[in-house]
């Protein structure tokens, strides 16, 4: 795993892209989706694509020049709770909100184009409801709850994957860039 990431950074450092990028725990969007990263969301597209080239890890290796040293950051990433609260009363939620938590992306008439998306939309809203931190990642986890279902299928991935999520979500909630 330390080969893939150094392999990742040594690529992004090589080609400029986004410095925080490149652990194995950063999920990337996919073309279509939207990055609301950024106030205009503007979508995912591909520059350039050429199906026919693959690269082995070593000839990467080989080829990429060491990364520079990567300037600190503050890391976003929410930590999870090490206690499970109570059950979460969903009642200071917006009707939307709590049928997206309760019934997740599938929902009928859902927005959101992705379940990622959708993840986001209802930490963002609990924030905004004024929950705390321990009772979103209660609810994100909840397999009682529909939303919970893409970080219940992430397994041992789940924890970094709602971090992000979550501490993204609690930043811009609270009016600090994520």
């Amino acid at each position: 795993m330390h080969d893939a990431e150094e392999l990742n950074r040594r690529l992004l450092a090589t080609v400029g892209a986004d410095c925080f990028g490149w652990d194995l725990s950063q999920l990337l969007r996919p073309p279509g989706t939207r990055n609301r990263k950024y106030e205009e969301a503007p979508t995912v597209r591909f520059l350039e694509l050429d199906e026919g080239t693959s690269y082995h890890p070593r000839e990467l290796e080989l080829s990429l020049p060491e990364a520079p040293d990567l300037p600190a950051r503050e890391d976003s990433r929410a930590p999870a709770p090490r206690k499970p609260p109570p059950p979460i009363d969903l009642s200071r939620l917006s009707t939307p909100a709590r049928a997206l938590v309760c019934l997740g992306n599938a929902g009928v008439g859902s927005p959101y184009p992705s379940r990622s998306e959708a993840d986001f939309a209802a930490c963002l809203a609990m924030f905004g409801a004024g929950y705390e931190e321990a009772e979103v990642w209660a609810v994100m986890t909840d397999p009682s709850n529909g939303i919970s279902e893409k970080v219940l299928e992430k397994g041992p991935h789940a924890e970094g994957y709602l971090a992000l999520t979550i501490g993204k979500a609690k930043s811009i909630a609270h009016g600090r860039s994520a």
